[in-house]
């Protein structure tokens, strides 16, 4: 039997009850740690390609584990276990691979239908 969308955020918001601090301040340290990857990226030279492509590919090693945490961690809220609101940077970084297994599969899956889609359009 499938639950309804309202069933799983009234079952969803019970589970987090007396935690929403702790998912307050898990999505806030999120927040400013891609927030200053942001930043960084944003103030420097555009003219410079090869400084670009290491940002980008440093905040992919930053950014990948770091959303993979984040999940994680509010997973283990839904299920009632015990986390801190720093633990999403210690479990995305313990599952560096798994993170990016995940990241590169969903990438995979998102790219190649709209790489399809593009091509079946092109094509006379």
């Amino acid at each position: 039997m499938s639950m309804k969308i309202s069933e799983m955020k009234r079952e969803a918001r019970q589970k987090l009850n007396g935690k929403w601090g702790t998912v307050i301040l898990i999505n806030l340290i999120h927040l400013v740690l891609t927030g200053i990857l942001l930043m960084i990226s944003l103030k420097l030279d555009k003219n410079q390609i090869f400084v670009q492509f290491v940002l980008s590919i440093l905040s992919l090693i930053i950014a990948v584990p770091l959303n993979y945490g984040l999940a994680a961690s509010m997973l283990k809220l839904y299920r009632e276990e015990s986390t801190s609101a720093t633990d999403f940077i210690n479990i995305g970084y313990k599952n560096f691979g798994r993170a990016f297994k995940l990241y590169l599969s969903i990438f995979i899956r998102i790219l190649l239908p709209v790489l399809l889609t593009i091509v079946t359009k092109a094509s006379p």
